[in-house]
């Protein structure tokens, strides 16, 4: 049996973002830790894509993503059942094509992150709205983040 041949492309260069439209149907936008508030822009880079991203990390994806526009790895009990999931998706197109009914409603855009904080800390209703820790060490440290994933991979 012959291995399949293992494609690679230089890093943020057009020919991968062709490779990735043209060959592949899911993205691993798996992040590097599993924290609550942490969401790193490969989940918007895949979102660009002709692809469904599968997102593996500790944020609640609900506010930051439309719904059904993705596949959180933690909402199966095993990779087995995941690949299974993936497997029927590749082979049923119709409900392949349904993760991708947002792009009519919803319109990716990017901010730099420095001017949407600026934005937002002089914007009148954040200026009324307040959130506070009382130790950022432990909200940092703390239980807005875990070691253990849910699906083990």
């Amino acid at each position: 049996m012959a291995m399949p041949v293992r494609q690679t492309c230089p890093y943020k260069e057009s020919e991968c973002d062709e490779m990735l439209d043209k060959e592949y149907k899911f993205y691993l936008s798996f992040e590097n830790s599993l924290c609550r508030d942490y969401v790193t822009e490969k989940i918007y880079n895949a979102l660009r894509r002709q692809v469904i991203p599968i997102v593996y990390g500790g944020a609640n994806y609900e506010l930051f993503l439309p719904p059904r526009s993705y596949i959180n790895a933690e909402e199966f009990e095993s990779v087995e059942q995941l690949a299974m999931y993936l497997k029927y998706l590749s082979t049923h197109p119709k409900e392949y094509l349904r993760y991708f009914w947002w792009r009519e409603h919803y319109k990716l855009g990017y901010f730099s992150p420095f001017c949407e904080l600026c934005a937002q800390l002089h914007s009148v209703t954040n200026q009324q709205k307040t959130q506070t820790y009382r130790n950022i060490e432990q909200w940092w440290l703390g239980d807005s983040c875990r070691l253990t994933p849910r699906i083990k991979i």
